[in-house]
């Protein structure tokens, strides 16, 4: 049987492992902007550019630099009698570049290679106006976002260390606001797609550079006084990241937000390492200090 004195030496042996620094360097300090120097996710932007005239704003996450394995999505709709020539840029580098025409919801999606604060610029060629309405994207595990327009595509991914069946379930609450009205208009049907898929690698092209897992489709109807909830589970036959997108679409004033609350239950490892390693970590611990023990006189 363990005695006491060994498991207080395997939980001050994993102390110490779990203590120890990753390298022989402290981990540099995230550079951070400052609120309202920057875009981030979800959050709308919108403005008229006169012909000839440019927009640039910095892009990050709550302040810090976006991930270099991210996908971005852009979605947004021009109007007016001109277009808008978009690109985001790192450094002196095009990282995409696409052109944005006054004929609806249109959406791009491309993958970063670089850890960094990238920048989106618009610019109106001319001859007229042109003003627009879009936001971003990026993929991520967050617990919810924010569905701003009549047409919102939004990005999830988790990463699945198992094959198995995956819950996932989804939350819509319809919300005005902020501040809240008092005399919200009418709320029409909100109708929800979703998509699983897996990064084929290569191309970045969204569907054609995904191999899509499963599709999901619902319409909700009366949900100003109440959320909806659908799901869409799906079977992951292999380890790896998953990529859902939900896209919600309706024709109600664009008084009316929705958040989307993922909820997602994961097949477990069964065969993670981690454990493992850990304990014969601590078991080599444990013969170094025996080893070092002065002999009995």
């Amino acid at each position: 049987m363990t005695s006491r004195r060994t498991h207080a030496l395997i939980a001050a042996g994993l102390a110490l492992l779990l203590a120890l620094p990753a390298s022989g360097h402290e981990p540099a300090e995230e550079p951070v902007l400052e609120p309202g120097t920057y875009l981030s996710h979800t959050v709308l932007h919108q403005g008229t550019l006169a012909a000839g005239e440019w927009n640039n704003t910095t892009l990050a996450w709550g302040g810090t630099p976006l991930r270099s394995w991210w996908f971005l999505l852009f979605s947004g709709r021009v109007e007016g009698d001109g277009h808008l020539e978009a690109m985001v840029v790192h450094d002196t580098e095009t990282v995409h570049a696409w052109t944005w025409e006054p004929s609806g919801e249109d959406r791009v999606v491309f993958r970063l290679e670089e850890t960094a604060f990238h920048e989106l610029r618009l610019h109106n060629p001319g001859p007229g106006n042109a003003t627009y309405r879009m936001f971003y994207d990026n993929t991520c595990d967050c617990t919810s976002k924010v569905a701003l327009m009549q047409e919102s595509p939004l990005w999830f991914n988790y990463n699945v260390t198992a094959p198995g069946k995956v819950g996932l379930d989804f939350a819509v609450v319809p919300f005005t606001g902020p501040p809240p009205l008092e005399d919200p208009p009418a709320l029409g049907d909100v109708r929800v797609e979703a998509t699983v898929a897996t990064w084929k690698g290569g191309s970045d092209a969204w569907p054609e550079g995904f191999h899509v897992v499963r599709t999901y489709e619902t319409t909700f109807r009366g949900l100003t006084q109440e959320y909806g909830t659908f799901g869409s589970d799906f079977e992951a036959d292999r380890a790896g990241t998953y990529y859902i997108l939900v896209t919600l679409r309706h024709e109600s004033d664009e008084a009316w937000r929705f958040q989307v609350r993922p909820v997602v239950d994961l097949p477990e490892d069964k065969e993670a390492p981690a454990a493992g390693v850990m304990a014969l970590l601590a078991s080599l611990l444990l013969v170094a200090v025996a080893s070092r023990r002065p002999a009995p006189p």
